[in-house]
């Protein structure tokens, strides 16, 4: 292995860490912004928080997930790409910080700006995860077999639709 593709890997190695510890440092904030209520029957007639907690872990642990896979087949390290995961982590941040907006809204109309930021934060996460899988599918397309290469651009397809 060339001291260039050493390099390369140490690089792909370090933001992937650095990706991990962002996804789980937002999943830490999600359960310690929990407000504690007066009455603990509070909980139960209003289980809103439950809904709102439950989505963004499915969403940031099925990011993580699909994260894991485009790090292990497909992702390079060139400066879009980099870019574009910044883009994707800040994304998943905000997007915990927008659900504790959403949460603690006191009017209909806060509530629905909130929302509509949660699911912008949601957007750019899907778009910045399926871009990140075109980039790396074309990228690799000379060394993935037939069945990564399909995966690679149904998942960019998929992505990029649901963003």
């Amino acid at each position: 292995m060339s001291k260039h593709e050493e390099r390369e890997q140490r690089l792909v190695h370090r933001i992937e860490a650095f990706s991990d510890l962002v996804m789980g440092f937002s999943l830490a904030l999600l359960s310690l912004s929990l407000v504690i209520p007066a009455h603990a029957i509070e909980l139960l007639l209003n289980p809103i928080w439950l809904v709102s907690y439950l989505w963004t872990f499915a969403w940031i642990a099925s990011t993580w997930f699909g994260h894991q896979r485009l790090f292990s087949l497909y992702f390079v390290p060139t400066m879009p790409a980099i870019v574009i995961n910044f883009v994707l982590l800040a994304s998943l941040a905000l997007g915990v910080y927008f659900v504790q907006v959403f949460l603690h809204a006191g009017s209909d109309p806060d509530r629905v700006i909130a929302m509509l930021l949660y699911f912008s934060a949601l957007s750019v996460t899907l778009l910045s995860l399926g871009t990140l899988y075109a980039l790396g599918t074309k990228s690799r397309w000379n060394v993935l077999d037939g069945d990564e290469r399909f995966f690679g651009t149904k998942r960019a397809i998929r992505l990029l639709i649901m963003g």
